[in-house]
């Protein structure tokens, strides 16, 4: 838009030059064609025809006297004195209502909005059998183990049929010219400008601020504003503030209306439908935030349900036609102003801390358990002669095996992830206790394996009768004090 307009602000020391060489050139040709020979009068005119378009294109209309260019999709306002009295507009296949809404051509329509006619039944006085979309809503019970825990709000589009009068069709003028339009007697008549800054979003989410600029021109087409997020809380009890920022889709439907009687009608839109977010927000946990997919549509239709949006439009014309979430955050300190978020800010920091921490001590204490055992069938193949691969096998095979070292690798994950959240304390007494002893129990369970794998047969799930004081290893204790080495006692032949 911007680029548009640097076209039609020329200096004002450069309009009084433009209409003083147009009254000499229009003088001059009528002096000319007054003195000049009937026989050059029709070159005098062609000459005079051609002078007054290079000065109506190149002149006039780029500085907004007596005419002007008006760009595809694009409007203007006509103003006298200060006041708007004309909106004229140029897209091919649009015109304006009597109430200067603008609506396709040749449709029927009725309060600024094409419609969708199933059968006219009396052309004259516009009744017609439409459909139409409106916003529903139902209750649905949310369970949780069995039991109802609370109900939710469901808003959905439902189809309707209805009977409707007084719609009307509209042609869109002609315009032999195009984009250039007759404005009236320069300077009584001018092209009115407005100062207006917005926030541009592309469909990837990136944002374009624009500065306050003076326009004399409007975008009629759909478009696409950022409105800035602000922290609104979510369900209680978790109170948790967060961002959502969101893009809007925005038709103007009344350009008289949403420029001038709205004034700034994206604060106004953002402003009408901030209290339908807090809503949405205040039913939803932060986990049921991220995992939505269509927060914007839902937020959408709260505001259609409520009436929002029809006032927006009747009242503003205000289009308001999409709303996307961008994102969904957890607020930073630096956006709130009040203590009790804040409060709830830092639990919920130090709470995704502990989780943070839990994952990566769990992943390092595996990885650590991986390689311990590793280093574990290393050295029982070293001290057993057994090949690596053999002592794998057995630990397959055998149920008591694996179960030991299941409860080996259990204790070590425990142990790195106390160490971790710093909250491990080791106080060592007599004898093999905790990690160390399911070490043992294990080495002493693969003991009582035999050699060759397969030679001695295995039930999962099933004990010998005294397997289990046999596989297990016992541990003797020197009751004298001292730090000693556990032996392990070989079991019942």
């Amino acid at each position: 838009m911007s680029e548009k307009d640097k076209v039609e602000t020329p200096r004002k020391s450069s309009k009084t030059k433009i209409v003083v060489a147009g009254l000499f050139l229009a003088i001059l040709t009528i002096v000319l064609l007054l003195r000049a020979p009937i026989a050059l009068i029709p070159l005098w005119i062609a000459a005079a025809i051609i002078i007054a378009i290079w000065l109506v294109y190149f002149r006039l209309a780029p500085a907004n006297q007596f005419f002007t260019l008006v760009f595809e999709a694009t409007g203007r306002f006509i103003s006298r004195g200060g006041q708007v009295i004309k909106v004229i507009i140029q897209w091919v296949g649009y015109t304006q209502d009597d109430d200067g809404y603008i609506i396709p051509e040749n449709t029927w329509c009725k309060d600024g909005r094409a419609l969708t006619v199933i059968e006219v039944l009396d052309a004259k006085t516009g009744k017609l059998k439409i459909k139409k979309t409106e916003v529903k809503k139902r209750q649905e019970e949310v369970t949780r183990e069995g039991s109802v825990v609370e109900t939710k709000d469901i808003y959905y589009r439902e189809s309707i049929e209805e009977v409707i009068e007084g719609a009307k069709k509209y042609k869109e003028p002609s315009h032999p010219l195009g984009g250039l339009r007759w404005i009236g007697w320069y300077p009584m008549n001018t092209i009115a400008f407005y100062d207006f800054a917005w926030t541009g979003v592309d469909q990837a989410g990136k944002v374009d601020p624009h500065p306050k600029e003076s326009l004399g021109l409007f975008v009629l087409p759909d478009d696409n504003f950022y409105f800035p997020p602000r922290p609104l809380e979510t369900r209680p009890p978790e109170n948790l503030p967060v961002l959502i920022p969101m893009a809007s889709t925005i038709r103007i439907a009344n350009p008289r209306k949403a420029i001038f009687a709205a004034e700034k009608f994206l604060e106004i839109t953002d402003q009408a439908i901030e209290s339908v977010k807090r809503d949405f927000n205040a039913a939803h946990s932060y986990e049921e935030l991220i995992s939505e997919r269509d927060i914007g549509d839902q937020i959408l239709m709260m505001a259609e349900y409520r009436g929002i949006t029809y006032e927006l439009f009747t009242r503003y014309g205000i289009d308001l036609r999409k709303l996307r979430a961008l994102d969904v955050v957890v607020a930073e300190a630096k956006d709130v102003k009040n203590d009790l978020q804040r409060a709830t800010l830092r639990a919920f920091e130090a709470t995704q801390t502990a989780k943070a921490t839990l994952i990566t001590a769990t992943a390092t204490s595996q990885r650590r358990a991986k390689e311990t055992m590793g280093s574990i069938v290393q050295m029982m193949a070293e001290t057993t002669g057994d090949d690596p691969k053999d002592i794998q096998a057995k630990i397959k095979k055998s149920p008591r095996l694996r179960s030991q070292l299941q409860k080996f690798i259990q204790e070590l994950t425990v142990r790195q992830v106390s160490i971790a959240g710093k909250s491990f304390v080791d106080i060592r007494v007599e004898g093999a206790e905790g990690i160390e002893k399911s070490l043992l129990n294990f080495i002493a369970a693969y003991q009582r394996i035999p050699s060759k794998v397969g030679s001695e047969k295995e039930v999962d799930g099933e004990d010998k009768p005294g397997a289990e004081e046999d596989m297990g290893a016992e541990i003797s204790e020197k009751p004298s004090g001292r730090r000693h080495t556990s032996r392990i006692k070989k079991g019942r032949q």
